[in-house]
């Protein structure tokens, strides 16, 4: 039998949160941000990543600055 998972006021009062709908980190206070690394570990929620617009896209290390084909002004 599993023993129950053990968790502190801050990480449960975040899991409740996340229990009622999807939540952006930004939505979180940021005293209570610290525990979804805690939550992922313990496997009881998930993170990803999910594009708010479809026109704008994540600058990376391929972007066009370092691109060496890319034309630069000096």
């Amino acid at each position: 039998m599993m023993s129950p998972i053990k968790l502190s006021l801050t990480e449960y009062r975040v899991y409740i949160v996340v229990l009622q709908s999807e939540v952006m980190c930004r939505q979180l206070n940021p005293l209570d941000s610290g525990a979804v690394p805690n939550l992922v570990q313990k496997g009881l929620i998930e993170v990803y990543m999910n594009n708010v617009s479809p026109y704008r896209v994540r600058k990376t290390n391929s972007s066009a600055r370092n691109n060496p084909f890319f034309p630069r002004l000096f």
